[in-house]
């Protein structure tokens, strides 16, 4: 988690070389800087630990593992059929995709 915390610096940094005015590209780079105080990680690292959204307990990930969320519903690989009104507990959030049968 910390590793992936300070990421971002590496792209505001990699932003400012981008930049075309030095006064632009300097206070990108202090940015980037700040990104990668201690502080500011230890701090973005304890809000994504509280904010109920930003984490899945372990015991929800597998409780329906025959189910594959889609954005126009869940497959049930088990029936092999996609579900479009799934129930809310099979479905934490929304593929990306939607389930296109040929």
């Amino acid at each position: 988690m910390w590793q992936l915390a300070g990421e971002p610096a590496d792209d505001w940094r990699m932003t400012a070389r981008e930049l075309q005015d030095p006064d632009d590209r300097a206070q990108q780079r202090k940015w980037a800087t700040t990104c990668e105080s201690f502080n500011v990680i230890r701090n973005a690292v304890a809000l994504a630990a509280a904010h109920p959204r930003m984490i899945t307990p372990a015991h929800l990930l597998d409780r329906h593992p025959l189910k594959f969320p889609v954005r126009n519903g869940v497959v049930d690989l088990q029936a092999g059929r996609l579900i479009t009104e799934p129930e809310r507990e099979w479905l934490l959030t929304r593929g990306e995709r939607a389930l296109v049968i040929a």
